[in-house]
């Protein structure tokens, strides 16, 4: 019986965990704003990708934002978080939420890049519709002949981030 209850005692004290006080977290903060920025890249990277592959297709080619806005809400609804919009060549442009706006982007550094063919990724900026610092992500949009005819874009909202 003696030999019983060590066994179980000693079976016991083995599997009960040892409760030691928790160091407390901490993060580094060189390996944080690493993190961060990886994150944020990765984010506007993808965009750029799914931009370019709307950008492709025939009803955006069209120029017109009547045809624009599905493939746009299409790639919303795939989880796509921001503000994505739709420039012409003057600088005008569209987004999902209010369709067209009252201010003009063609004197952002993003529209130009794209504009003259060039993806831009990373442009920070105060938005003029929302007020909001964003970060933009903008392609060109090419219609059948290759000839560059508008922009799609994306804001990342930095609170967002």
């Amino acid at each position: 019986m003696y030999k019983k209850m060590t066994i179980a005692a000693l079976l016991v004290a083995l599997c009960t965990p040892t409760v030691r006080a928790a160091a407390p977290f901490q993060i580094n903060g060189d390996v944080g704003l690493s993190a961060l920025i990886a994150l944020s890249d990765g984010r506007m990277q993808s965009m750029a990708s799914l931009l370019e592959a709307i950008a492709k297709s025939p009803s955006v080619q069209s120029g017109q934002w009547s045809s624009v806005q599905r493939p746009l809400r299409e790639a919303a609804a795939l989880g796509i978080s921001g503000l994505l919009f739709f420039a012409a060549p003057d600088g005008a442009y569209w987004t999902l939420s209010g369709g067209k706006m009252n201010a003009n982007v063609a004197d952002r550094d993003y529209f130009k890049a794209a504009m003259s063919g060039r993806v831009s990724i990373g442009d920070l900026t105060t938005s003029r519709s929302t007020g909001k610092v964003q970060t933009v992500v903008a392609v060109p949009v090419r219609n059948a002949s290759g000839s560059v005819i508008g922009v799609l874009a994306g804001s990342i909202f930095l609170e967002d981030l």
